[in-house]
């Protein structure tokens, strides 16, 4: 029997924030998964895409998203499901290069550059983005910097003043798992971003109390040498919940006592992982986006995508019950 293939995916919330620099009559916010929607089908234009150099420049990339779709989402979400291609072109790599006389050192610049693309799905019921893993585009962050700035470009150039954002939900609760090992926690940093309402029950009143202050962005800086609270319910352990759901800016510092020597940790940079079996009518979801209209209706199509969310609301349901 034939080994069962897995397509993975990184799971990501989609936060929108406001640019603080700017005041309200300098563009609109976005502020409906339709806004949202928008931003990503106009960043495929290609006058929007960003090059990125790496290694003094002996390596330089294109980054481009491309063929914005919107899936058949009866009986499969209540908002709307959207699906994009992300890429990434080598313009320019240093390397060994085969010649007719051996080998040498060179720069390689192919005329036209091979892509390494991944699917990005926007699972926009639950704003969260579901990023398919290719070890040579994510094994850096280089990938969601590069997204977020074209991302930014399209945002202005629609007349939007907010931006969206990617960060990781964190991985079997890591968050909360670095938490709950500190014997004495003293120091706790955090950058939240106010969530939609998809709440465990340990965010509810912190999520309560930003929304009645109409408070965006909330940066906690938490100290006690004689320790933090770590008892359900109360603020740092909300705030590590809410971060550990993907609702923050960058990571978590945590300070304190960890099997009785003082450690310092910072966290929060390895996403939650969902996998589907390769077979599922996932090519048929790469066919869609190539524009192939006899795949929108397909059933295998359909199977893949309520394959994918149900896996990705099992990983999130366990991460919320951590």
């Amino acid at each position: 029997m034939m080994a069962e293939h897995r397509i993975e995916f990184e799971i990501y919330r989609l936060n929108v924030i406001d640019d603080e620099d700017l005041l309200p009559m300098m563009g609109e916010p976005i502020s409906t998964d339709r806004d949202i929607l928008r931003v990503v089908e106009y960043a495929t234009s290609a006058e929007l895409d960003y090059i990125s150099e790496r290694d003094q420049a002996s390596s330089i990339y294109k980054w481009g998203l491309r063929e914005f779709v919107e899936y058949n989402v009866e009986g499969v979400s209540t908002a709307p499901l959207a699906g994009v291609t992300y890429s990434r072109a080598t313009l320019r790599q240093a390397g060994t290069i085969l010649t007719d006389y051996g080998l040498e050192q060179g720069i390689s610049t192919p005329d036209q550059p091979l892509a390494i693309s991944v699917q990005m799905i926007f699972y926009m019921e639950r704003h969260l983005i579901a990023v398919e893993r290719r070890g040579k585009i994510m094994d850096t962050q280089v990938w969601r910097s590069s997204l977020h700035i074209i991302l930014d470009k399209a945002s202005t150039a629609l007349g939007f003043r907010s931006s969206i954002r990617l960060e990781a939900v964190s991985h079997e609760s890591e968050i909360l798992a670095t938490f709950f090992r500190f014997s004495l926690l003293t120091h706790l940093r955090v950058h939240l971003r106010l969530p939609n309402p998809d709440l465990s029950r340990y965010m509810k009143s912190l999520y309560d109390m930003m929304t009645e202050g109409q408070v965006r962005e909330l940066s906690q800086d938490m100290k006690n040498k004689n320790g933090l609270s770590q008892e359900q319910g109360a603020l740092p352990h909300a705030a590590v919940t809410m971060a550990n759901a993907g609702y923050r800016k960058g990571d978590v510092l945590m300070e304190g006592i960890i099997d009785g020597k003082p450690q310092t940790v910072t966290t929060g940079q390895n996403a939650v992982r969902a996998s589907i079996d390769a077979t599922r009518g996932f090519e048929e979801l790469r066919e869609y986006a190539r524009g192939a209209a006899a795949a929108a209706s397909a059933k295998s199509t359909k199977e893949a995508l309520e394959a994918l969310i149900g896996e990705i609301n099992n990983k999130i349901e366990a991460e919320r019950a951590g």
